[in-house]
């Protein structure tokens, strides 16, 4: 891809929506793509967002500790994998024309997390029978996976109950690997099992290079119950909830910062000529049919004719109707250029292969290719001739002719299949031409640089499986018995303190005698007591042992060496290769260090429950710049849930992004919840639950833009504060603030006005309150903000809830309430318990008055 000059990439895409009973307000969003829709039943909140990036990376939630979401789903790679495996097909044969490419999964285990041989794959990791769909844009579909089997209403595997109605496609393809035991699952694996396991282990201990919101959630290590808690109000954890909160993560991946973004929303030099044509072409090629813009996917199931039908009927496998025979879903093209496989047989290794693949010879389908018929239905199509092959019925160079260019032969693997071939497919007309444009638009105007270059909301730790300092290695030559060396399986991470760290052979003597030999460097050996192999018809003597690794220190390097009875072997004893393997201690998060920097959190799926921003003014000091000082000034006040009561202040650290700058990075607090330096000052007050800082002596031009010029104005700034180490439900605030902002002589000012809090679900924050006896009732009266967007007066609602505790409620009919179009205010008044309700959309207040 091209170098560009660095433009501002940041696009509001969320809706903003406050809600209060029956009372919504709503601020549209902009961009090319709408904006990503939640299920009612899966509100979003950032601790849940934070909670499903982590399961989506944990490796700990296959059976082996090998595989993640994110084996498969690699940001850099368009969201899909890069490791392009051979899978035999539905024959279960090698070599043959029925051969795709998938995705390497774990090594076939039995119930009890042994290895198990199979016919296919040995002890190999298995690969699955298709290419892994990308999640970018799925959160647009109402069913996923290439046959759409993930629909929108999901069911909790465990309770049977439904969770989602409807929109819970992603919901719903979340847990299906988990318990496929052929990519994360052993045989009969179920949630029970699973759900246990996440109790248990120490969230992403087997990680690295944690992304900077990870790490500020997992400030303190805390545990995965803990984690549920903060994301759903109790540490009860269900198949469920792991979905929900997986998928909540996977609806913030919306890669809608490409070249074609900047170009539909007025910048006409986004895109280079050779790109505008290409997007033409897609257009007047007939792609554009199934790939419209701005998805660039109708989310459809179309049969393209890649392959037989008979090798994968797509949707007719799930569906079993013969109209849906080799029908699979359109996949976006949006980073389409970062894939290394294309279409759901892999078979396509370049973007040029597959956009070939549609060139059609004057419009004219391919002949069909070995066609088998449907269930049901008769062959009419005919057989491929005697060699197999095909010849192209055209052979012209000129670039604007209709694609063709040789009149070589064709393999099977290239042709189109016409069976139930989808009638879109006979309308494609592509020429050299437009094929060039095309990938020039595709390669240049359709990939997103915070996908390609793994930057936030794209960001991703370091997988185990990735970090080459902890794999295993085998040393020596070994000593072959009946023919063969034995062969060493190892493949679990080597966490220090583990107990199911396994190791496995194959290939040796069916039924011989066999021992595990291991030391430490500097240690003598240990021998383990003789077992006997199993017999296996495809990987010879096989067996699988737990080696606990309690006691063994991290830093260390186990050696592991089988020892196998054979009296083919020199000395009547075969010996598999050595494997050296590294033992690693758990992942633990500690303060953030001076300096560090921080990945944008996406103000859209911050739960204002827990926090919020209050307050916050800006001086920008031209005068002093002019003269190379730096004199600018920048304060908020946030108000946090009051839950961080009780909350040991001395553990409390501070830091804060304006824009992209840092200017305050993990600042300790004192005992009095204090922190003071020469340019920044910040304090945490638990029982008022507020958070203030000031900064001065800074340089605010690049995080505030230009308000040098052009008079008056209101400018959106990423503001992110994040309070570690108070046992906060969510310790980060993340919001786009609005200032308003005016010149004076020397300077501009700003204060924040409420224009946009970038809250997804508003709230009321109480921010005084008082009780008293009355007649031996409580009466209770309080006043606080209304965290609401824009401006607009609340026009007459249908009527509001009032929630006092957690056992009573006031409900208000619209009957009840009055409405000041000039003061912008609502009130609702009677005798009885409730004396008064006042919203004051205004100025962001509320008072309330009850007696209970």
């Amino acid at each position: 891809m091209r170098d560009r000059k660095s433009v501002s990439r940041h696009v509001g895409r969320a809706g903003v929506a406050v809600v209060l009973g029956a009372v919504a307000l709503a601020v549209a969003g902009e961009g090319s793509l709408p904006p990503v829709q939640h299920p009612v039943e899966n509100a979003p909140n950032d601790a849940k967002r934070v909670l499903g990036k982590m399961l989506f990376f944990e490796e700990q939630l296959s059976a082996d500790n090998t595989m993640a979401c994110a084996t498969c789903h690699v940001m850099a790679r368009g969201g899909t994998d890069p490791r392009r495996r051979i899978s035999p097909g539905k024959d279960g044969r090698f070599g043959d024309d029925t051969d795709v490419f998938g995705s390497p999964g774990v090594r076939a285990m039995t119930t009890d997390g042994k290895y198990d041989t199979q016919s296919v794959f040995g002890l190999d990791r298995q690969v699955t029978g298709r290419t892994t769909p990308s999640p970018f844009g799925a959160s647009y579909a109402d069913a996923v996976l290439w046959d759409g089997r993930a629909g929108g209403e999901f069911i909790d595997p465990v309770s049977k109950e439904v969770i989602v109605q409807q929109g819970g496609a992603l919901e719903s393809q979340a847990l299906l690997p988990m318990t496929n035991p052929s990519e994360m699952g052993h045989i009969d694996r179920e949630f029970p099992e699973i759900l246990t396991k996440i109790e248990t282990v120490t969230p992403l201990a087997l990680a690295d290079r944690l992304p900077a919101d990870i790490a500020s959630a997992l400030y303190g290590n805390p545990t995965y119950p803990e984690l549920f808690r903060r994301a759903f109000g109790d540490t009860q954890i269900l198949a469920s909830r792991v979905a929900l909160a997986i998928a909540t993560y996977e609806r913030t991946l919306v890669p809608d910062q490409t070249d074609f973004d900047r170009f539909i929303a007025g910048d006409a030099n986004a895109l280079t000529d050779q790109e505008k044509r290409g997007l033409n072409a897609m257009t007047a090629s007939g792609c554009g049919e199934c790939h419209p813009a701005p998805l660039f996917t109708d989310n459809s199931f179309r049969a393209t004719g890649v392959r037989p039908h008979r090798e994968d009927g797509g949707v007719g496998d799930i569906s079993t109707s013969d109209a849906d025979r080799g029908r699979f879903k359109v996949p976006s093209l949006r980073n389409v250029a970062l894939k290394r496989s294309f279409f759901h047989d892999g078979r396509r290794a370049t973007l040029h292969e597959a956009v070939k693949f549609y060139a059609r010879a004057s419009g004219k389908p391919m002949p069909a290719v070995d066609l088998m018929p449907f269930p049901g239905q008769t062959n009419t199509l005919g057989a491929p001739n005697a060699s197999g092959m095909f010849a192209d019925p055209t052979a012209s160079p000129d670039a604007t002719a209709p694609y063709g260019g040789d009149d070589r032969p064709r393999q099977p693997h290239e042709v189109q299949f016409i069976d139930n071939q989808d009638p879109v497919m006979a309308g494609i007309r592509l020429s050299v031409q437009n094929i060039a444009d095309i990938e020039a638009f595709l390669t240049g105007g359709l990939v997103d640089p915070r996908v390609q270059d793994e930057t936030f909301p794209f960001d991703r730790p370091l997988l185990a499986s990735e970090n080459t300092d902890l794999l295993a290695t085998e040393s020596g030559v070994g000593r072959g018995g009946s023919g063969v060396v034995p062969e060493i399986v190892v493949a679990t991470p080597a966490l220090a303190g583990s107990e199911d760290f396994r190791i496995g052979i194959s290939g040796a003597l069916p039924g011989a005698g066999a021992r595990l030999i291991s030391w430490q460097d500097g240690e003598a050996p240990t021998t383990s007591a003789t077992i006997e192999l199993a017999s296996t018809a495809f990987a010879g003597g096989t067996a699988t042992v737990f080696q606990p690794l309690t006691g063994v220190e991290p830093g260390t390097t186990m050696h592991f060496v089988w020892q196998v009875d054979d009296p083919s072997a020199p000395g009547g004893v075969a010996l598999s290769r050595t494997a050296d393997v590294p033992v690693f201690a758990k992942r633990a998060v500690e303060a953030p260090e001076a300096g560090a920097t921080r990945s944008r959190v996406d103000p859209a799926l911050v739960d204002d429950r827990d926090a919020y921003v209050a307050r916050a003014t800006f001086r920008v000091d031209w005068l002093a710049h002019r003269n190379d000082v730096n004199r600018d000034e920048f304060s908020a006040l946030v108000r946090v849930n009051p839950r961080g009561m009780g909350a040991d202040i001395s553990q409390g650290r501070i830091s804060a992004w304006v824009g992209e700058a840092q200017i305050l990075s993990g600042a300790a607090l004192d005992a009095t919840g204090e922190f003071h330096s020469d340019t920044a000052d910040a304090s945490f007050d638990p029982v008022l639950g507020a958070v203030t800082v000031s900064f001065r002596g800074l340089d605010l031009r690049a995080s505030l833009g230009d308000t040098k010029s052009g008079g008056p104005g209101k400018i959106a700034v990423p503001l992110i504060i994040t309070v570690a180490g108070l046992g906060l439900t969510d310790p980060t605030v993340a919001t786009d603030v609005q200032f308003s902002w005016r010149e004076k002589a020397g300077g501009a000012n700003g204060r924040f006005d409420f224009a946009r809090s970038g809250t997804d679900r508003g709230t009321f924050q109480i921010m005084k309150i008082n009780a008293s006896s009355e007649n031996g009732s409580i009466r209770i009266r309080g006043t606080g903000f209304l965290d609401a967007p824009g401006n607009d007066p609340i026009t007459a609602p249908h009527g509001l809830v009032l929630h006092v505790g957690t056992a009573t409620k006031f409900t208000i009919d619209a009957s009840q309430l009055a409405v000041s179009k000039r003061r912008g205010t609502i009130a609702a008044s009677g005798s009885g318990a409730l004396r008064l309700l006042r919203i004051n959309n205004k100025d962001k207040t509320f008072a309330f008055d009850v007696v209970l």
